[in-house]
Order: structure tokens, then sequence, then C-alpha cells
């Protein structure tokens, strides 16, 4: 949260795999208690969900799963 404010992003996303849906319940909550105390505002935090697959740790994997695309087979390579 401290980086997203630095470098001042819109808003700050967390990729949850989906793997562990416990976690999502705990995400949601946390948030928002930063929301009800007002450290962020309302939808700053997004907490997104995804398939989990190992290619999406790779940064434009990570982007095209953020998007609701399914990541590549394969990485990009630049």
């Amino acid at each position: 949260m401290v980086s997203s404010w630095a470098v001042e992003a819109e808003a700050l996303y967390i990729y949850l795999r989906d793997e562990y849906p416990a976690l999502h319940g705990v995400l949601r909550e946390a948030i928002g208690e930063l929301e009800a105390a007002g450290l962020v505002a309302p939808g700053y935090v997004v907490l997104r969900r995804g398939a989990g697959a190992y290619i999406c740790g790779e940064e434009s994997a990570m982007i095209e799963s953020l998007e609701g695309k399914p990541g590549p087979a394969t990485a990009r390579r630049l």
C-alpha cells in the first residue's frame, strides 16, 4: 500500500490465486477495515482472483489475467 501511494497509483491491485479461497475472505475483511478507518478510499484496493497458472507470475501474463483474459501458454519474450 505504501508503494502504491509513493508512485501515486490510482488503484492498488492484489492478485489472489483461486487455490486460496479462505484467504479471499480474510483479504476482503482487511480491505473493508482499511476503508472504514479512512486509510484508503473505497475501491482503491482491488482484489482480483485468478486461475493461478504459474505463468501469471510473469508481468504481461498477470496483466492479461487482471483484465479477465487467460494467461498465455508461454511467457512472452521482449
